[in-house]
Protein backbone atom coordinates (compact mmCIF):
# COMPACT_ATOMS: atom_id res chain seq x y z
CA UNK A 1 0.00 0.00 0.00
CA UNK A 2 2.75 2.36 0.64
CA UNK A 3 4.80 1.85 -2.07
CA UNK A 4 2.01 3.12 -4.49
CA UNK A 5 1.46 5.76 -2.53
CA UNK A 6 5.14 6.83 -3.13
CA UNK A 7 4.86 5.65 -6.45
CA UNK A 8 1.84 8.17 -7.43
CA UNK A 9 3.42 11.05 -5.44
CA UNK A 10 6.65 10.69 -7.98
CA UNK A 11 4.11 10.47 -10.69
CA UNK A 12 2.72 14.07 -9.43
CA UNK A 13 6.29 15.40 -9.21
CA UNK A 14 6.99 14.50 -12.06
CA UNK A 15 3.87 15.84 -13.98
CA UNK A 16 4.61 19.05 -12.45
CA UNK A 17 7.93 19.44 -13.15
CA UNK A 18 7.10 18.47 -17.04
CA UNK A 19 4.72 21.23 -16.22
CA UNK A 20 6.71 24.09 -15.42
CA UNK A 21 8.55 23.93 -18.31
CA UNK A 22 5.43 24.71 -20.66
CA UNK A 23 2.97 27.84 -20.69
CA UNK A 24 -0.28 27.21 -18.74
CA UNK A 25 -1.64 30.05 -21.64
CA UNK A 26 -1.61 29.28 -25.33
CA UNK A 27 -3.37 31.60 -27.90
CA UNK A 28 -3.84 29.30 -31.46
CA UNK A 29 -4.41 31.39 -34.82
CA UNK A 30 -5.91 30.00 -37.74
CA UNK A 31 -2.82 30.37 -40.29
CA UNK A 32 -0.57 32.23 -37.56
CA UNK A 33 2.95 30.98 -37.86
CA UNK A 34 4.21 33.18 -35.23
CA UNK A 35 5.38 32.43 -32.35
CA UNK A 36 2.82 33.02 -29.82
CA UNK A 37 3.72 33.29 -26.02
CA UNK A 38 0.73 34.87 -24.00
CA UNK A 39 1.67 37.51 -21.47
CA UNK A 40 -1.41 37.87 -19.54
CA UNK A 41 -5.00 38.16 -20.12
CA UNK A 42 -8.75 39.65 -18.65
CA UNK A 43 -11.49 37.83 -19.75
CA UNK A 44 -15.12 38.81 -19.22
CA UNK A 45 -18.20 36.85 -19.49
CA UNK A 46 -21.44 38.15 -18.73
CA UNK A 47 -25.42 36.59 -18.79
CA UNK A 48 -27.26 37.13 -22.06
CA UNK A 49 -23.77 39.32 -23.55
CA UNK A 50 -20.62 37.70 -25.50
CA UNK A 51 -17.41 37.13 -23.88
CA UNK A 52 -14.53 39.35 -24.50
CA UNK A 53 -11.08 38.13 -23.94
CA UNK A 54 -8.25 40.46 -24.36
CA UNK A 55 -4.78 38.89 -24.35
CA UNK A 56 -1.38 40.67 -24.35
CA UNK A 57 1.51 38.32 -25.61
CA UNK A 58 5.16 38.53 -26.58
CA UNK A 59 6.80 37.45 -29.84
CA UNK A 60 10.11 37.01 -31.39
CA UNK A 61 7.87 38.70 -34.67
CA UNK A 62 8.31 42.26 -34.61
CA UNK A 63 5.87 43.18 -37.44
CA UNK A 64 3.09 40.28 -37.66
CA UNK A 65 0.67 41.41 -40.33
CA UNK A 66 -2.91 42.83 -38.88
CA UNK A 67 -4.19 41.02 -41.79
CA UNK A 68 -2.99 37.53 -40.41
CA UNK A 69 -4.74 38.22 -36.88
CA UNK A 70 -7.65 40.09 -37.62
CA UNK A 71 -11.12 38.38 -38.28
CA UNK A 72 -9.07 34.91 -37.87
CA UNK A 73 -10.09 32.00 -35.89
CA UNK A 74 -8.54 31.42 -32.69
CA UNK A 75 -8.35 29.07 -29.59
CA UNK A 76 -7.20 30.47 -26.42
CA UNK A 77 -6.09 27.31 -24.35
CA UNK A 78 -5.93 27.56 -20.33
CA UNK A 79 -4.31 24.72 -18.38
CA UNK A 80 -4.46 24.29 -14.66
CA UNK A 81 -1.64 23.83 -12.68
CA UNK A 82 -2.75 21.08 -10.69
CA UNK A 83 -3.76 19.06 -13.18
CA UNK A 84 -2.25 19.01 -16.77
CA UNK A 85 -5.25 17.15 -18.22
CA UNK A 86 -7.99 19.39 -17.04
CA UNK A 87 -7.74 22.41 -20.01
CA UNK A 88 -10.52 24.98 -20.71
CA UNK A 89 -10.28 25.96 -25.04
CA UNK A 90 -12.23 29.56 -25.50
CA UNK A 91 -13.16 29.71 -29.24
CA UNK A 92 -13.75 32.59 -30.94
CA UNK A 93 -12.45 35.37 -33.46
CA UNK A 94 -10.02 37.91 -33.34
CA UNK A 95 -11.69 41.56 -33.24
CA UNK A 96 -9.26 43.96 -32.26
CA UNK A 97 -4.88 43.45 -32.84
CA UNK A 98 -2.29 46.17 -31.88
CA UNK A 99 1.44 46.49 -31.73
CA UNK A 100 1.89 47.43 -28.06
CA UNK A 101 5.89 47.72 -27.25
CA UNK A 102 8.89 46.57 -28.92
CA UNK A 103 12.09 45.53 -27.20
CA UNK A 104 15.24 44.22 -28.66
CA UNK A 105 14.05 40.74 -28.40
CA UNK A 106 10.47 40.30 -28.55
CA UNK A 107 7.47 42.85 -29.66
CA UNK A 108 4.42 42.63 -27.43
CA UNK A 109 0.76 42.57 -28.57
CA UNK A 110 -2.79 42.38 -28.04
CA UNK A 111 -5.38 40.98 -29.12
CA UNK A 112 -9.50 40.50 -28.19
CA UNK A 113 -11.23 37.28 -28.72
CA UNK A 114 -14.91 36.96 -28.81
CA UNK A 115 -17.05 34.63 -30.23
CA UNK A 116 -18.22 34.65 -34.16
CA UNK A 117 -21.53 36.17 -33.15
CA UNK A 118 -19.08 39.65 -32.61
CA UNK A 119 -18.78 39.83 -36.73
CA UNK A 120 -22.59 40.63 -37.12
CA UNK A 121 -21.72 44.31 -35.34
CA UNK A 122 -20.30 44.71 -39.21
CA UNK A 123 -23.56 44.42 -40.81
CA UNK A 124 -26.22 46.53 -41.70
CA UNK A 125 -30.07 45.75 -41.31
CA UNK A 126 -31.79 46.50 -44.90
CA UNK A 127 -35.37 47.74 -44.55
Amino acid sequence: MMDRKMLRARQLKASQAVLLGHARYRLEVWRCHAELDVFSFTGEERLCAPYCYTIDFTSPTRDIDPAVMLNKSATFILQAPENPEQVRKVHGVITRFNRLTTSADETRYQVCLEPYLALLRHTRRCG
